[in-house]
């Protein structure tokens, strides 16, 4: 897994890892501790990176699954709009 960081914004600060998804090839932050509803299977490709799998609900088996930080973050509204400006 990768190095734990903190969100930036300051309402929030949760322990967030990133994660480059399989689909988009873009890193995405995600909660740093596995959660019971968690969608994503975060793994190390083979050069050891971080990557994240979204696993279908039928498939989810209650194992080591992380939430996307976009979906807890209380600021997670503030950063979309923040990149749709650039």
């Amino acid at each position: 897994m990768t190095m734990t960081e903190r969100c930036r914004h300051n309402s929030c600060r949760a322990p967030i890892v990133f994660a480059r998804a399989m689909t988009t090839g873009n890193p995405m932050p995600f909660d740093a501790q596995p959660a019971a509803d968690g969608e994503w299977l975060i793994a190390a490709d083979l050069f050891g990176d971080p990557v994240a799998e979204h696993v279908p609900a039928s498939l989810r088996t209650g194992g080591r699954l992380f939430v996307s930080h976009w979906a807890t973050c209380p600021a997670a509204a503030e950063f979309r709009r923040r990149a749709t400006k650039s």
